[in-house]
């Protein structure tokens, strides 16, 4: 093919994409998503082994959806998934172990506690404390062969779809179908390889730098702010006439549009596929929720944020800055870098979960972002195209 029928087909690629990702943004945006249950369970189950006090108590699971929780009881979660399963890898008879084996225990040591407490019975406190370990037990039971039989069968949770076709599941869950899926079948392809199954930090670095492709790809990286900055403030300049302003706004329109654009698309990207959506990750990974200090994790999101940032101003000045340069940028933004960077990862990452897999994720995100940012700079930086602004105007 010619140089001009690569560029052409390389802009027909781009555009389609971003068509694509508009639409993926407002399905999101109006709320039509609709996650797949198990995402669901999956969150619930592995939350409630503190929260739950009783083996008869649904669990609230699911995306708070105009005020909306759903409950289910564990052994109704339970059957859900491992009947989801079976249809998918057609097979029968998985072990249930929350209603074959843990259940049973839980309801006779239950009645016990009823008889007791209806005698006031002086071991009745013993016989609670028993029940509460055993519940403890119980729960963990559940979630190891949940995990067990997923292993088994070659499945993340993310995988089990509630039984969708492929229409009903680019319907209800767009992202999901033209993103996370083929990625996670990436990440399970290769998985042997890169032992994204053992190493949480492998498959959270391998997920963003796709990621950070696709979004390089969609974005307008010619559109600055600082160019659409320059020219409101020449727009306000008072010696213009009429038709320097209105050629001028004519000019910086198309700036205006893809910077709106590419807001969308970092919304989209940065937040709602990695921070939100519950199938970015297999959660599933035994380390995903171990409990994790804060106080630990505190510098370490501090570096990742002036990591990212000072990258960034790379990338917006297409160069690396010298000492005394990088000196300055730090006296004018230590607050956002230092204060507020780190407070809103912090925030985001507590109200995910104050786990592991939630602030590996934070601090990953940063230093990703750093090598993508020079990477950039020194790869992309020839094959980029500008908007050109004319600024004959500027000085009148």
């Amino acid at each position: 093919m010619t140089p001009k029928k690569n560029k052409w087909l390389v802009g027909l690629i781009k555009n389609s994409l971003r068509i694509i990702c508009f639409f993926l943004f407002i399905h999101w945006i109006f709320w039509i998503t609709t996650y797949a249950n198990c995402t669901n369970y999956r969150d619930s189950i592995n939350k409630s082994i503190e929260q739950n006090t009783s083996h008869k108590e649904p669990i609230e699971y699911g995306y708070k959806k105009f005020g909306k929780i759903e409950k289910k009881t564990i052994e109704d979660i339970e059957e859900d998934i491992l009947k989801m399963v079976e249809t998918k890898k057609n097979v029968t008879n998985l072990l249930r172990e929350w209603k074959k084996n843990q259940f049973p225990i839980l309801e006779k040591l239950n009645k016990e506690i009823e008889q007791l407490r209806n005698n006031q019975h002086p071991i009745l406190s013993k016989k609670q404390q028993e029940y509460e370990e055993k519940l403890k037990v119980a729960k963990e039971a559940t979630i190891k062969n949940i995990h067990k039989q997923l292993e088994k069968n070659e499945l993340i949770i993310s995988e089990l779809d509630d039984g969708r076709g492929w229409f009903e599941s680019l319907r209800k869950d767009p992202i999901n179908f033209l993103f996370l899926f083929p990625l996670n079948k990436m990440g399970k392809k290769f998985g042997k390889h890169l032992e994204l199954e053992k190493h949480l930090w492998v498959e959270i670095i391998f997920k963003l730098i796709i990621i950070k492709l696709i979004y390089h790809l969609v974005t307008y990286s010619e559109a600055k702010m600082t160019d659409f900055q320059e020219n409101t403030e020449r727009l306000q300049n008072p010696n213009l006439s009429m038709e320097e302003k209105e050629q001028i706004s004519q000019e910086v329109s198309p700036l205006t549009k893809y910077l709106i654009f590419n807001g969308m698309m970092f919304f989209l990207f940065n937040i709602l596929v990695t921070f939100v959506h519950p199938a970015f990750l297999d959660r599933t990974n035994h380390n995903f929720y171990r409990s994790v200090s804060l106080i630990i994790w505190i510098p370490l999101l501090i570096f990742s944020g002036f990591m990212s940032s000072i990258s960034g101003e790379f990338s917006r000045q297409e160069r690396i800055l010298n000492f005394s340069e990088i000196k300055d940028y730090l006296t004018k933004h230590w607050i956002l870098i230092f204060v507020i960077s780190p407070l809103f990862s912090i925030i985001i990452s507590v109200k995910f979960g104050q786990v592991y897999g939630v602030f590996s994720f934070a601090f990953l995100s940063g230093i990703v972002d750093f090598f993508f940012n020079i990477i950039k700079l020194s790869v992309f930086k020839k094959t980029q195209p500008k908007i050109h602004i004319n600024k004959k105007f500027s000085n009148s």
